[in-house]
């Protein structure tokens, strides 16, 4: 017999997060929001304000054998962008590094990161994408 697997989820309540979340199966799953969210029964949810280099993940990640990031800015205009320089680095670099460093401390054995390829721009060589 094999054990529960333990996966926290960040970015649960987003178009990927939702269906990842509710597919798990036999998974306990603790689903990372930044607001709260309605999720299956049995699965475990818990609000961050943000994620970034001053997030606590805290006692979060005890016990947890995977971790599934799906979070990150991604999808503002471009008027959000100038008027917030630096934050799509500070959330999606250096958030996702401070998850991944305290799943590391904390002794997870998988971390999944994935993104949407929107984060990478609109626009390849002066085209539209």
């Amino acid at each position: 017999m094999t054990a529960v697997r333990r996966v926290l989820v960040t970015g649960a309540s987003g178009f990927v997060g939702r269906h990842l979340v509710a597919g798990l199966g036999d998974r306990e799953v603790m689903a990372v929001t930044r607001a709260p969210a309605e999720f299956p029964p049995g699965i475990r949810a818990h609000v961050v304000a943000a994620i970034d280099s001053t997030t606590d993940w805290g006692n979060l990640l005890d016990g947890v054998d995977s971790v599934v990031h799906l979070a990150g800015l991604a999808h503002r205009a471009g008027a959000f962008q100038a008027a917030n320089p630096g934050l799509y680095e500070e959330v999606n670099t250096r958030g996702t590094l401070r998850l991944a460093e305290a799943a590391a401390r904390a002794g997870v054995r998988d971390f999944v990161f994935a993104s949407s390829i929107h984060v990478n721009g609109t626009e390849t060589d002066g085209k539209p994408g």
